[in-house]
């Protein structure tokens, strides 16, 4: 997967978390994560495309408008690691935090996702 494939892959999915409606969520999830996806935070240990909706919902209703902007994305061996900051509506920065992904190069879509932060 090329690095500017990867980034749309990533963004698309990192948009999802921000504070859009259920239908774009659920286009923007279900364009970038296997059926399937797996997820870890300090928080959850879950699987599947609809626990991630619900997840994300959940988010939202608890920090209504923040979104996250990534400040480093690598690469390699169908593997991410990404870092990035969490701001709220005021662009506030928040939190600092980091992801790791697996993703499906054939398919192009993330399959496994491990995100590491503390308030």
């Amino acid at each position: 997967m090329t690095d500017e494939t990867l980034h749309r892959l990533w963004n698309t999915y990192q948009h999802a978390w921000s504070d859009v409606p259920a239908e774009e969520r659920d286009r923007l999830l279900r364009s970038s994560l296997a059926q399937d996806v797996a997820f870890t935070s300090p928080d959850s240990d879950d699987r599947g495309i609809d626990r991630m909706v619900a997840t994300i919902t959940e988010f939202q209703s608890q920090f209504n408008g923040c979104y996250f902007r990534s400040t480093l994305l690598r690469q390699q061996h169908g593997q991410l690691l990404a870092a990035w900051t969490m701001f709220d509506r005021n662009d506030v920065a928040l939190v600092n935090g980091h992801s790791y992904a697996r993703f499906d190069e054939q398919q192009g879509r993330i399959t496994h996702l491990a995100g590491f932060w503390k308030l």
